[in-house]
């Protein structure tokens, strides 16, 4: 079972027990190729591009405790946003 929850401010995880790597950096990147006809499927108008930036850690090959896997994928996370952002990186 995927559980998606907000972190903190503009800070969303999405935990996919089991997966991969790459498989976890598949479904981000799916997310982000889908970010932009979201505003269309939900028929709102937005004045600005929603940009998306994401960081990916897995249990246990990055981390083998929860806080520890956290802070690597924000570590991903801020190298995304570094590089430009509206990409994912992964740990």
């Amino acid at each position: 079972m995927d559980i998606v929850g907000r972190i903190g401010g503009e800070e969303f995880g999405l935990i996919l027990p089991g997966a991969a790597k790459g498989d976890a950096a598949k479904v981000a990147d799916r997310i982000l190729s889908g970010l932009p006809d979201m505003t269309k499927e939900m028929r709102i108008q937005i004045s600005a591009q929603l940009a998306l930036s994401g960081g990916v850690a897995t249990f246990p090959e990055d981390a083998e405790e929860a806080g520890k896997l956290v802070e690597r994928a924000k570590t991903a996370l801020l190298s995304a946003k570094i590089t430009g952002g509206n990409r994912i990186k992964c740990f």
